[in-house]
């Protein structure tokens, strides 16, 4: 059963079957609801390096049309980014879906924070994605610090989501033809 959060199972036995003029199971649920699935689009597991930018101030959102978040900066003065020198930031996409990726960075983001991510690999519609920080997962590994970054994308399009999902299986297509997944 699909809910608004993701997919769930639900453990049912059918008591009663009405057969008239549309057909029609009753069902007792038997067990435990338990959730299968959080996210609603494909994902692909994918290592590419590249440039982002954080939108910091109000001026960086100028370039995008979409529906934005209202008073975004409102609170920006909890946040830090003395560590960072510019607005630009190394990141390592770990895996993309039409909903957001994974990306890995040495920058530890705060939730809720906007980037301005440039998959312009996908396509010439995808210069300036805006992306919205929803989870941040410190990981430590050999006395390095970094941090996973799940960022939701905001004001993609039906028909943007389309072409990223048609790129997605593309590529998916690719890399089982090479072996590599």
């Amino acid at each position: 059963m699909r809910g608004k959060s993701g997919l769930y199972s639900l453990p049912t036995k059918i008591v009663e079957k009405d057969f008239d003029a549309t057909h029609l199971f009753v069902v007792e649920l038997v067990g435990q609801v338990h959730k299968i699935q959080d996210r609603r689009y494909f994902r692909l597991g994918l290592y590419k390096q590249m440039e982002c930018q954080l939108i910091i101030k109000q001026s960086d959102l100028d370039k995008f049309d979409n529906d934005l978040p209202e008073n975004f900066f409102s609170n920006e003065e909890n946040w830090d980014f003395a560590d960072v020198d510019n607005k630009e930031i190394s990141i390592i996409i770990d895996d993309i879906s039409a909903g957001g990726l994974k990306l890995v960075t040495e920058y530890k983001l705060e939730l809720g924070q906007l980037l301005d991510l440039d998959l312009s690999f996908i396509g010439p519609n995808f210069e300036s994605v805006l992306g919205k920080v929803v989870r941040v997962n410190k990981r430590v590994k050999n006395d390095q610090t970094r941090y996973e970054i799940g960022a939701e994308f905001l004001g993609l399009g039906r028909a943007e989501r389309d072409k990223l999902m048609s790129w997605l299986f593309a590529k998916q297509r690719e890399l089982r033809k090479k072996g590599l997944i």
